[in-house]
């Protein structure tokens, strides 16, 4: 069976297209069934690092959330984890605003828990 190049090249391009574009709802839905719960007495953290440190949707690199972020030394309470992420909240000690999202866990430091 011979394929034609326009035919292949649109296999191609939907390969290369999944790859680039996580599921991030299922993605979410797998972290919820195999996660594991931080104690709240252990939930204390800290951003380490120069760069901002970006929320994502689900705990994966390609369901990052572009407009929101922390950055070094901010306070985030630990709630999740699952592999190399952590699921946090933050709350702006300006405005108030709680944030919550999953993170890279390794640009984050542990502390003692405010709660």
């Amino acid at each position: 069976m011979k394929l034609s190049v326009p035919l292949l090249t649109v296999v191609m391009l939907a390969a290369a297209r999944a790859d680039a574009a996580p599921d991030c709802g299922s993605v979410l839905q797998r972290a919820r069934e195999q996660q594991v719960a931080v104690a709240d007495w252990q939930a204390g953290r800290r951003v380490a690092g120069k760069e901002r440190l970006h929320f994502h949707s689900a705990p994966e690199p390609g369901c990052r959330l572009r407009a929101t972020f922390v950055i070094k030394g901010d306070s985030l309470h630990a709630l999740n984890e699952y592999g190399t992420f952590t699921e946090v909240q933050y709350v702006n000690p300006r405005t108030g605003r709680i944030s919550l999202g999953w993170v890279e866990s390794g640009r984050l430091e542990e502390t003692i828990a405010a709660r």
